[in-house]
């Protein structure tokens, strides 16, 4: 998992507010069932989202 967090943590500014974007609307879907989107937000804040300096 750590390569794929270091990838998506590299991507350019623009491909990672898609795919964070993609994310919100999954959270936000509720065709997902409660334990999906609570692992999605887990592994988005472990291994997704950027440390703002």
């Amino acid at each position: 998992m750590k390569n794929i967090a270091s990838l998506v943590r590299n991507l350019p500014g623009e491909k990672y507010r898609e795919l964070a974007s993609a994310v919100n609307d999954v959270l936000d879907n509720k065709r997902f069932n409660r334990a999906q989107r609570r692992r999605l937000a887990r592994n988005w804040r472990k291994y997704g989202e950027r440390k703002e300096e």
